[in-house]
């Protein structure tokens, strides 16, 4: 069992959670992108209103992404999340994978 610590746990790799990623990595946090590797936006030919990158291609796009997470640190890993839980008291989270690793979460207490 992966009892590996991350500050965040971000469940899906499209543009907004690799966007998020990059951010939280900059930010000099430790975070897990968990991905399907099902984008939703698959059958389309290209990505339109999206700054800098119009018509580039969703696959291009995701991939760009993705360099972009791991050079600040990000995790990756294809899977799919089944659970997630928050220990009472704790400001712990934990979630699973459908193979069965756990990735641990623990956030920052607010602000």
């Amino acid at each position: 069992m992966d009892t590996t610590r991350y500050d965040v746990v971000i469940v899906g790799g499209g543009a907004a959670g690799l966007s998020a990623a990059t951010t939280l990595g900059r930010a000099l946090r430790s975070v897990l992108v968990i991905d399907s590797g099902t984008p939703r936006n698959a059958p389309a030919a290209g990505v339109h209103g999206y700054l800098s990158r119009d018509g580039i291609s969703p696959g291009e796009l995701l991939s760009i992404g993705r360099r972009e997470v791991l050079s600040y640190g990000g995790t990756l890993t294809e899977g799919e999340a089944v659970s997630a839980r928050r220990t009472p008291g704790d400001l712990r989270c934990f979630s699973e994978m459908a193979a069965g690793s756990p990735a641990v979460g623990s956030s920052s207490p607010p602000a």
